[in-house]
């Protein structure tokens, strides 16, 4: 049996082969331009311009797209749009209409992209369900702790299935960031979902939303809320907690790290966090499986009828040994989890949707060649040795 390579020495003819097939497949991309990327502005026509509005407008009346969304694409204002579609631009509208065509080549190749996975109730995800109930039914009964909190490595799935549960209980969901860690951005955001005016201040804009949730028992997802460990104080973590007490209405936080014991360890430093850690009375750790300390091999985080289901709709389907190859990739929380199998199953399509009906072993293993570099694909081969035995490929990055 082959071995993984020790160095980068030898050259890579598989991948190099790859790169090419991946370079003739992408070869299309600019050919259906109206205007070609090297024309100059000045040496645009007239039927060339309004050749590209008419087909524009045609494109947006057809996909729904609106005039506003156009001008975000274009980063124009849509009063200029408007003129340009119209005709009334008084100005040269040749530059615009250039980027127009460029927009409407980029919309329609998305348009005919693989849509390789969906949504499905996979452990990870019932496992989010259950926290949402658990705090749904404290909320019910009328218990202070009806904070869940849910946490795991990136790429398991948590997105997705927030989503999924903020549409079935009709929840409010909002997500932290850079932009999302202060008391006034976050109720800024949840009175957003909630369609009604905050006022100036934070003092304000908090009792609004008491005023319209009290009683109400809306779940109120808050995903990546890891990021409020960013802020400079904890005002935002006690915002939230005064918001379930005063309103009662469940919370369920979604984090990409252990948030209680990062609280804890900030707990030395600042004010006591004891009313925010005990009101979370159901934490639930999503990847669990993936971090096995006894040395031994780690449990697939998806079974292997997971992720023949997860990808089930896309135009070419997985073989089982395809699928057991993807569940096994998905025991390293380093290389992305499920959001690299999707990036892999995309780009297998891509290469060979038009001479395939299925994507085995070998496709996908090719498609990986792409997306990792070389010592990625060294440990991948060391810790896939089994599935790209049972698939007859040599175990070389």
């Amino acid at each position: 049996m082959n071995t993984p390579p020790q160095g980068d020495s030898t050259p890579n003819v598989a991948k190099d082969a790859a790169i090419e097939r991946a370079i003739d497949d992408q070869r299309i991309l600019g050919e259906s331009r109206m205007i070609r990327t090297e024309t100059p502005a000045d040496r645009i026509t007239d039927e060339q311009c309004a050749s590209v509005i008419e087909s524009v407008k045609a494109y947006m009346k057809e996909k729904g797209c609106t005039q506003s969304q156009l001008a975000r694409a274009l980063v124009l204002s849509s009063p200029t749009v408007n003129q340009v579609l119209k005709g009334n631009y008084p100005a040269d509208a040749r530059p615009i209409i250039a980027a127009m065509d460029r927009w409407l080549e980029r919309r329609k190749s998305a348009d005919e992209q693989p849509h390789v996975s969906q949504f499905v109730w996979t452990h990870v995800a019932k496992t989010i369900r259950l926290a949402a109930r658990r705090a749904i039914a404290s909320a019910d009964m009328g218990v202070d702790s009806r904070i869940a909190l849910v946490w795991g490595d990136p790429g398991c799935g948590k997105m997705l299935a927030l989503e999924a549960i903020a549409q079935s209980e009709d929840a409010i969901i909002i997500t932290c960031g850079i932009d999302v860690i202060s008391p006034r951005a976050i109720l800024g955001k949840i009175g957003e979902a909630l369609r009604i005016t905050l006022g100036t201040s934070a003092r304000e804009a908090f009792a609004n939303i008491v005023e319209r949730l009290r009683g109400s028992g809306k779940l109120i997802i808050v995903d990546e809320i890891h990021a409020l460990l960013d802020a400079r104080n904890d005002n935002a973590f006690h915002t939230l907690r005064r918001l379930s007490d005063q309103t009662g209405c469940p919370q369920l936080w979604a984090a990409t790290c252990n948030l209680i014991d990062q609280l804890r360890i900030r707990e030395r430093k600042r004010e006591p966090l004891g009313q925010i850690i005990s009101r979370i009375g159901c934490q639930l750790h999503l990847t669990k499986c993936l971090h096995n300390n006894d040395g031994g091999r780690a449990e697939p985080l998806f079974t292997v009828d997971e992720i023949l289901q997860v990808y089930g709709r896309n135009e070419l389907k997985l073989t089982r040994d395809a699928g057991r190859f993807l569940a096994r990739l998905c025991t390293s929380p380093l290389r992305g989890i499920l959001r690299t199998c999707t990036q892999m199953v995309m780009d297998a399509t891509m290469a060979h949707r038009a001479k395939s009906h299925s994507l085995t072993v070998q496709m996908l293993w090719e498609a990986a060649q792409l997306a990792f570099q070389e010592s990625i694909l060294t440990e991948l081969a060391t810790e896939l040795r089994d599935e790209l035995a049972e698939a007859k490929l040599a175990l070389t990055a």
